[in-house]
């Protein structure tokens, strides 16, 4: 199985000696490399990448709380975003501490690649999470209004993402 050798590569990146800019430049990169190998290895496993979630998640996770590009949280938020998608409603195990990076992602709207995946990643969490998707929305679902306010957002949002938000888009003014 290839999943395992990704997972301890991953891993790995987290040990690197960082001495500089162009060291954590270095990490960076390859944990996104690393995350986007992941995310179609969760693809193609689907339901069967169940066995290595937990540890995927755990790094994933630590992946967010390190100070990387914003490519490098591309690459993780959309590697996340496989695992919902594979697991569906077993992915609300891990809600109560990868809501907090969801929430992070959805407000950074200076990164307007970040954020987009993140109304992408909401959508795939409410389609999985059905009617527990409740439990967590208040936040969210505010976010994605302020979201509809930032019309620089909007304009560079993808018309697939859109249809994230229910029809509030014919409000703004």
């Amino acid at each position: 199985q290839l999943v395992p050798v990704f997972i301890d590569r991953l891993e790995k990146t987290f040990t690197l000696p960082i001495l500089g800019k162009e060291d954590r430049e270095r990490q960076s990169e390859l944990q996104g490399l690393i995350c986007g190998v992941l995310q179609m290895l969760t693809n193609r496993l689907d339901a069967k990448i169940s066995p290595y979630s937990d540890r995927m998640m755990i790094l994933y996770l630590r992946v967010f709380d390190l100070r990387g590009t914003s490519s490098v949280h591309e690459e993780a938020l959309l590697a996340v975003g496989a695992l919902i998608s594979a697991l569906q409603g077993e992915f609300e195990k891990y809600m109560k501490d990868f809501q907090q990076y969801l929430l992070a992602a959805l407000q950074n709207w200076q990164e307007k690649q970040v954020c987009s995946i993140a109304v992408g990643i909401t959508s795939d969490l409410a389609r999985a999470l059905g009617k527990k998707f409740a439990l967590y929305s208040d936040q969210i679902v505010y976010l994605l209004l302020q979201n509809l306010r930032v019309r620089s957002f909007i304009n560079s949002t993808e018309w697939k993402h859109k249809n994230t938000y229910p029809k509030f888009d014919r409000m703004r003014t």
